[in-house]
This record gives structure tokens, C-alpha cells and sequence, in this order.
């Protein structure tokens, strides 16, 4: 009993941790739900006949119905896991170079998460939408240091929304150029993490995903130039997160939960 009661306690303190900490947020599965139904960013609005098709969806009402069946809640070791992945992301983002960025600006950017079930929705991909980060159920087995290579990129995207002005100087600055809206190319495909803009690069070549056919077999059934990235966004947030990966070859699972737990009240309040 006295092994029960530890074992409870330390679930719950973790918990309440977890619930007063004013940087991360866990979206419940029917915040999140609530959150697809509303679509108030207009993304599934916004997809193309090709795009349902490639997920293999009559419409889009079927399609808005399909994603908000798939909100799940996050378990007890998906919060204890992303705490940890946030902070070192955060410790990252801190320090890395970049004339894209300001380490300030994003370390102060709040973590907000929610959680699909497995592939059905976006095929399980992480991405963004308004200023939370999605992930699938899936991505939650991954290697740690693939999560939190994962969590960076998606805060870049997040840094790139929040503050697109800033972004999009720098960007100018170093060469890339706007080509045309991304919604007079019929074939281009849609992503959540990008703007309303197709770009050139500083070489001039036109950055940008599209099918190949108007009836593709999947998301990746796509055509590109010379191997180029489909969008500056993608390419910054990619760049930056290699950084974190190169420097941390060796991958090493083992968290600590209770290191977390003695350093979880620095993280969420300093």
C-alpha cells in the first residue's frame, strides 16, 4: 500500500505540474476535435479536389469528420516525454545561429500540443495550425532526439506564422523572392505550415510541391525542381532542425523522470 500511495502521488504531483506549467499547453482530445470541427484557419477549407483526392476522401465534410473522429487524449508518458523533448528544444533554439530567427523570440513562443490517432488525419504527419503543434499517436515511439529534432522544426514553423514580417525581411534579405500565389497552381500541394505564397530562391528556381497528376495516388505522389524544398518555410525549419540532429548522433533514450520532475519548476516558470 505504502508503494501504491508513492507511486499515486508522484502521478499526481506530475500532473499538477504538468497542468500549472504556463509553457506548455496539452490540448484535450476534445479541444482538439473542436478545434479541426471549427477550421477556423480555413486549411481544410481550403484543400483542392487533388488534395482529397490524395487522401482519399470523397469531400470535405467527409474529410472534417474523418479528422475530428481522430483527436485522441495524450497519455501520462506522451506528457512526460514531451516535457522533456520541449525543454532540450528550447535549450537548442536558445543558442543555434540563424539568420532567420531570434533565439529570444522563439524560446518565449509557448508550446501548445494535440494528438491524433495514427495516420488518419494528415496522413500522421507533425505540423502546425494557428499556434499548435499537431502530432500523431505514432510519432510519440519515435527516438527521442528524432521527437525533439521534430518539436524544433515545428516551433520554427510556429516562430514563422507568429512573427511573418520578420521572417519573411530576413528571407528578402537573403535572396528568395516571391513568385505568385499558391492558389493559381492548380496541381500545388497543400501544407498548413506555409504561406499563401509560392517562392523563388536565391539561385531563382521555383520552390514548390505539386502532383503529378490531378488524380494522385497519395500526398507524396508529387513533382519538384532540382530537388529543391517546396517552400522557404520548409527549408529554414528543415536547416535548422539538421543543426540539432548533426550535433546529436548518439541517441540516448533514457529520461530521467526524476530529474525532469526536480528541474520542471525552473523550465515552466523561470
Amino acid at each position: 500500500m505504502r508503494m501504491f500511495e508513492r507511486c499515486y502521488n508522484y502521478i499526481n504531483n506530475f500532473l499538477s505540474n504538468i497542468l500549472n506549467c504556463n509553457k506548455i499547453k496539452f490540448l484535450s482530445k476534445q479541444e482538439t476535435a473542436n478545434f479541426i470541427a471549427e477550421d477556423k484557419d480555413k486549411y481544410i477549407a481550403s484543400l483542392s479536389k487533388s488534395d482529397l483526392i490524395a487522401r482519399r476522401i470523397n469531400n470535405k465534410r467527409t474529410y472534417l469528420i474523418h479528422s475530428y473522429n481522430s483527436a485522441i487524449d495524450f497519455t501520462i508518458e506522451d506528457k512526460q516525454k514531451l516535457i522533456y523533448a520541449s525543454k532540450e528544444a528550447d535549450k537548442f533554439l536558445s543558442i543555434v545561429p540563424s539568420k532567420y530567427i531570434s533565439n529570444y523570440l522563439i524560446t518565449n513562443i509557448k508550446w501548445r500540443f494535440a494528438v491524433t490517432y495514427s495516420k488518419n488525419y494528415e496522413y500522421g504527419l507533425s505540423h502546425t495550425r494557428s499556434n499548435i503543434i499537431f502530432l500523431s499517436s505514432s510519432i510519440m515511439n519515435v527516438e527521442l532526439n528524432k521527437l525533439i529534432e521534430t518539436l524544433i522544426h515545428e516551433k520554427v514553423h510556429l516562430y514563422q506564422r507568429l512573427y511573418k514580417t520578420l521572417f519573411n525581411i530576413a528571407l528578402f534579405r537573403e535572396g528568395y523572392r516571391v513568385a505568385n500565389l499558391r492558389k493559381e497552381e492548380p496541381l500545388i500541394r497543400a501544407n498548413p505550415d506555409l504561406d499563401e505564397y509560392t517562392y523563388r530562391n536565391p539561385s531563382g528556381v521555383k520552390m514548390m510541391y505539386r502532383y503529378k497528376t490531378y488524380y494522385p495516388s497519395s500526398i507524396f505522389d508529387i513533382e519538384y525542381n532540382n530537388n529543391e524544398q517546396e517552400h522557404p518555410y520548409e527549408e529554414i525549419a528543415y536547416n535548422i532542425a539538421n543543426q540539432y540532429s548533426n550535433k546529436n548522433n548518439d541517441n540516448d533514450d533514457n529520461i530521467d523522470i526524476d530529474s525532469i520532475n526536480n528541474d520542471l519548476y525552473n523550465y515552466c516558470y523561470n
